[in-house]
Protein backbone atom coordinates (compact mmCIF):
# COMPACT_ATOMS: atom_id res chain seq x y z
CA UNK A 1 0.00 0.00 0.00
CA UNK A 2 0.96 3.44 -0.81
CA UNK A 3 1.41 6.26 0.95
CA UNK A 4 -2.31 7.70 -0.65
CA UNK A 5 -3.84 4.84 0.02
CA UNK A 6 -3.23 3.16 -3.38
CA UNK A 7 -2.81 -0.43 -3.45
CA UNK A 8 -0.07 -2.24 -6.01
CA UNK A 9 -0.59 -5.70 -6.92
CA UNK A 10 2.15 -7.88 -8.52
CA UNK A 11 0.55 -9.92 -11.55
CA UNK A 12 2.93 -12.72 -11.81
CA UNK A 13 3.52 -16.26 -12.01
CA UNK A 14 7.02 -18.24 -12.46
CA UNK A 15 9.42 -17.07 -15.29
CA UNK A 16 9.58 -19.71 -18.08
CA UNK A 17 12.02 -23.01 -16.85
CA UNK A 18 12.32 -26.59 -17.27
CA UNK A 19 11.22 -28.70 -14.02
CA UNK A 20 14.77 -30.24 -13.40
CA UNK A 21 13.64 -33.37 -13.56
CA UNK A 22 13.67 -36.33 -15.70
CA UNK A 23 11.16 -37.39 -18.28
CA UNK A 24 8.46 -39.37 -16.32
CA UNK A 25 8.94 -36.84 -13.00
CA UNK A 26 9.15 -33.46 -15.02
CA UNK A 27 5.56 -34.68 -16.76
CA UNK A 28 4.17 -35.10 -13.46
CA UNK A 29 5.43 -32.05 -12.11
CA UNK A 30 4.06 -30.18 -15.20
CA UNK A 31 1.17 -31.77 -14.46
CA UNK A 32 0.31 -30.61 -10.80
CA UNK A 33 2.09 -26.94 -11.79
CA UNK A 34 -1.27 -26.55 -13.75
CA UNK A 35 -3.41 -28.07 -11.70
CA UNK A 36 -2.32 -25.22 -9.19
CA UNK A 37 -2.05 -22.69 -11.89
CA UNK A 38 1.15 -22.47 -11.81
CA UNK A 39 1.58 -23.25 -15.53
CA UNK A 40 0.00 -19.48 -16.75
CA UNK A 41 2.56 -16.99 -18.09
CA UNK A 42 3.15 -14.60 -15.71
CA UNK A 43 1.49 -11.18 -16.11
CA UNK A 44 4.90 -9.56 -15.54
CA UNK A 45 3.38 -5.92 -14.19
CA UNK A 46 1.97 -3.99 -11.39
CA UNK A 47 -1.47 -3.03 -11.34
CA UNK A 48 -2.60 0.57 -9.41
CA UNK A 49 -5.81 -0.19 -7.51
CA UNK A 50 -7.31 3.44 -6.16
CA UNK A 51 -10.26 4.25 -3.88
CA UNK A 52 -10.38 7.62 -3.86
CA UNK A 53 -14.05 7.47 -2.04
CA UNK A 54 -12.56 5.20 0.78
CA UNK A 55 -15.24 2.45 0.51
CA UNK A 56 -13.06 -0.27 0.24
CA UNK A 57 -14.14 -0.60 -3.66
CA UNK A 58 -11.41 0.24 -5.99
CA UNK A 59 -12.73 2.57 -8.25
CA UNK A 60 -9.64 2.72 -10.65
CA UNK A 61 -7.46 0.40 -12.48
CA UNK A 62 -4.35 1.01 -13.97
CA UNK A 63 -1.12 -0.49 -15.08
CA UNK A 64 1.36 0.90 -13.02
CA UNK A 65 4.57 -0.92 -14.58
CA UNK A 66 4.59 -3.31 -17.28
CA UNK A 67 7.23 -5.54 -18.89
CA UNK A 68 8.54 -6.74 -16.01
CA UNK A 69 10.17 -10.32 -14.71
CA UNK A 70 7.85 -12.02 -12.91
CA UNK A 71 8.05 -9.33 -10.06
CA UNK A 72 7.06 -10.17 -6.48
CA UNK A 73 8.42 -7.86 -3.59
CA UNK A 74 7.88 -4.20 -3.89
CA UNK A 75 9.03 -0.84 -1.55
CA UNK A 76 8.97 2.92 -1.69
CA UNK A 77 11.40 4.74 -0.34
CA UNK A 78 11.30 8.06 -0.91
CA UNK A 79 10.11 9.04 -4.57
CA UNK A 80 11.60 5.48 -5.69
CA UNK A 81 9.64 2.68 -6.48
CA UNK A 82 11.96 -0.78 -5.94
CA UNK A 83 10.93 -3.96 -7.37
CA UNK A 84 12.66 -7.37 -6.58
CA UNK A 85 11.78 -9.33 -10.36
CA UNK A 86 12.51 -13.09 -10.44
CA UNK A 87 16.34 -12.53 -11.69
CA UNK A 88 17.21 -8.30 -10.33
CA UNK A 89 16.08 -5.70 -8.00
CA UNK A 90 15.14 -2.63 -10.17
CA UNK A 91 13.94 0.56 -9.44
CA UNK A 92 11.54 3.25 -11.24
CA UNK A 93 11.19 6.92 -10.20
CA UNK A 94 7.89 7.48 -8.75
CA UNK A 95 5.49 10.44 -7.76
CA UNK A 96 2.90 10.49 -5.80
CA UNK A 97 -0.83 9.72 -7.27
CA UNK A 98 0.16 8.72 -10.73
CA UNK A 99 -0.60 5.99 -12.44
CA UNK A 100 1.71 4.99 -14.83
CA UNK A 101 5.45 4.44 -14.96
CA UNK A 102 6.66 4.89 -18.27
CA UNK A 103 10.58 4.98 -17.53
CA UNK A 104 13.00 2.12 -18.06
CA UNK A 105 13.87 0.38 -15.17
CA UNK A 106 17.29 0.86 -13.46
CA UNK A 107 18.92 -2.14 -12.10
CA UNK A 108 20.18 -2.03 -8.13
CA UNK A 109 21.58 -5.56 -8.33
CA UNK A 110 20.95 -8.79 -9.76
CA UNK A 111 19.66 -11.52 -7.73
CA UNK A 112 19.61 -15.31 -7.83
CA UNK A 113 17.25 -17.08 -10.43
CA UNK A 114 18.51 -20.37 -11.45
CA UNK A 115 16.17 -22.76 -11.61
CA UNK A 116 18.07 -25.21 -8.72
CA UNK A 117 17.74 -23.68 -4.90
CA UNK A 118 16.35 -20.87 -5.42
CA UNK A 119 12.35 -19.99 -5.85
CA UNK A 120 11.40 -17.11 -7.92
CA UNK A 121 9.37 -15.24 -5.56
CA UNK A 122 11.26 -12.62 -3.85
CA UNK A 123 9.77 -10.80 -1.10
CA UNK A 124 11.60 -7.17 0.29
CA UNK A 125 11.33 -4.91 2.68
CA UNK A 126 12.82 -1.55 3.63
CA UNK A 127 14.27 -0.33 6.88
CA UNK A 128 12.39 1.77 8.64
CA UNK A 129 15.28 4.94 8.31
CA UNK A 130 14.79 3.80 4.00
CA UNK A 131 18.57 2.76 4.21
CA UNK A 132 18.78 -0.31 3.94
CA UNK A 133 16.65 -2.78 1.47
CA UNK A 134 16.27 -6.47 2.32
CA UNK A 135 15.42 -9.34 -0.22
CA UNK A 136 14.34 -12.79 0.83
CA UNK A 137 15.28 -15.38 -1.61
CA UNK A 138 13.17 -18.72 -1.11
CA UNK A 139 14.44 -22.31 -1.80
CA UNK A 140 13.02 -24.26 -4.24
CA UNK A 141 12.79 -27.36 -1.42
CA UNK A 142 11.44 -27.92 1.70
CA UNK A 143 13.64 -27.81 5.00
CA UNK A 144 13.19 -31.54 6.30
CA UNK A 145 12.64 -32.66 2.18
CA UNK A 146 15.50 -34.96 2.39
CA UNK A 147 15.65 -35.59 6.35
CA UNK A 148 16.44 -33.42 9.57
CA UNK A 149 20.07 -35.19 9.97
CA UNK A 150 21.69 -32.33 7.88
CA UNK A 151 20.11 -29.37 9.94
CA UNK A 152 20.10 -31.16 13.16
CA UNK A 153 23.88 -31.53 15.03
CA UNK A 154 25.10 -34.24 17.23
Amino acid sequence: MLPNGDVLVAETNAPPRSSGYGRLKGRFFKRFQKKAGGAEPSANRITLLRDPDSDGVAETRSVLLAGLNSPFGMALVGNTLYVANADALVKFPYSEGETQISARPVKVVDLPGKTLNHHWTKSLIASADGSKLYVGVGSNSNVAEHGMGRFVSH
